[in-house]
């Protein structure tokens, strides 16, 4: 079990004015060393715990104290480039329905566990003819996104009165991004049908694809205005973590203008983009960057990074994660040369790169070896 560490007011001075020179050196387009991404994920935390995921989803209460607790903890763990120490004032909370709260939201079936979280039944996977009965739900009212609205509702009344460690708490978040059209496509008709469809029945897919876009469109502009966010921004980013599954020209043939879609609504013209995939995304990338003008992509661990690299060169920022397996079992020695291996090459090469480990963490990993990470990753990722 990872244990809280208790840390000197000197450290905390030291740490968090140093975070913030590496963090605004890389924002200016002239690092000084890699910023890592540290901490862990309420994933983690849960399962470290030993908490039950499927009171975390179900009672509010105990998500938002899981969740300041969880802050609590990564911010007495030096593990990376965030600030430690207790805060002016704790982040608002996150109505946190991880990855499928967009599934929950079009009606499909939510089969909670204990120890991990909960997955949904593809609603179209039997009856695809279903889709011509499938209407856009209330983005605020109806199925999973009514419960959501609840617990934003709640949280906004219990952080305008509640402190925690003696510090107020931020307002709360609302889940106001997507996991993308064709990752969400998948859920709903399952991946090796919709695969299969692609061939079969191209044009159910391509009506499938303009019913989730519309929908993710209605979602998030009923989220943003509720949160008081406006739209367009500077830059948008997303997720959609299935179109590694396609090859580029089935991508840019079903997926591409849904993606232009998202960001035609979401991001002013011409303005810098971000995406985020899991997977091996270099196959991508250059339609990517030419076509939705993505300048900033934050990639799995499976991504071949010297393909990636040597597609797009210096022209965007990188964000890697770091294989589960390199923290979880690895001695120190050889997380010093995974960090090394990692950041070595793109720092002499001049890339700007950032690495996080915060959500790619295997179970029991020790927070001893995020802090060996980190370590090595200051040595390592310093630009000279």
């Amino acid at each position: 079990m990872m244990q809280e560490l208790k840390l000197s007011e000197d450290v905390i001075k030291r740490h968090n004015a140093d975070t913030e020179e590496v963090w605004a050196a890389f924002r200016s387009g002239k690092p000084t060393r890699v910023p890592v991404v540290g901490g862990v994920s309420i994933r983690h935390y849960l399962n470290m715990r030993r908490l039950s995921f499927r009171r975390y989803f179900t009672d509010p209460e105990f998500m938002m104290q899981c969740q300041l607790e969880l802050q609590k903890f990564n911010r007495a763990c030096i593990t990376g480039d965030s600030p430690v120490g207790v805060p002016e004032k704790w982040d608002g909370i996150s109505v946190d329905f991880q990855d499928q709260y967009e599934e929950g939201w079009l009606g499909c079936e939510i089969v909670y566990i204990e120890d991990d979280v909960f997955w949904t039944r593809p609603i179209l996977a039997e009856d695809k003819s279903a889709l011509s009965r499938l209407k856009i739900p209330d983005p605020l009212a109806d199925n999973l996104m009514g419960r959501i609205t609840q617990y934003y509702q709640l949280f906004r009344d219990r952080s305008a009165l509640a402190q925690f460690e003696d510090r107020t708490i931020g307002p709360p978040r609302l889940p106001f991004g997507t996991n993308g059209p064709f990752t969400l496509a998948v859920s709903l008709r399952g991946a090796d049908k919709l695969c299969l469809d692609i061939y079969e029945d191209p044009g159910f897919v391509h009506a499938l694809l303009e019913f989730v876009t519309e929908a993710i469109v209605t979602r998030i502009k009923a989220c943003r205005d509720l949160m008081g966010l406006p739209y367009p921004c500077d830059g948008y980013g997303f997720a959609d973590d299935a179109i590694v599954m396609l090859s580029p020209q089935i991508y840019e043939e079903f997926v591409l203008p849904h993606h232009q879609k998202l960001v035609a609504v979401f991001s002013r013209p011409g303005a810098a983009n971000s995406c985020h995939f899991c997977g091996p995304i270099e196959k991508h990338a250059r339609i990517l960057y030419d076509k939705l003008n993505i300048r900033d992509i934050e990639t799995g661990f499976p991504t071949d990074f010297d393909k990636l690299k040597a597609e797009l060169g210096s022209a965007v920022t990188y964000t890697r994660t770091v294989h589960p397996r390199m923290l979880w079992d690895r001695t120190p020695t050889e997380i010093d040369q995974v960090a090394r291996d990692i950041l070595e090459s793109s720092v002499r090469e001049g890339l700007r790169l950032a690495v996080r480990v915060f959500n790619a963490i295997a179970p029991g990993t020790p927070v001893e070896k995020l802090k060996l990470f980190y370590q090595a990753a200051r040595k390592y990722g310093r630009y000279e």
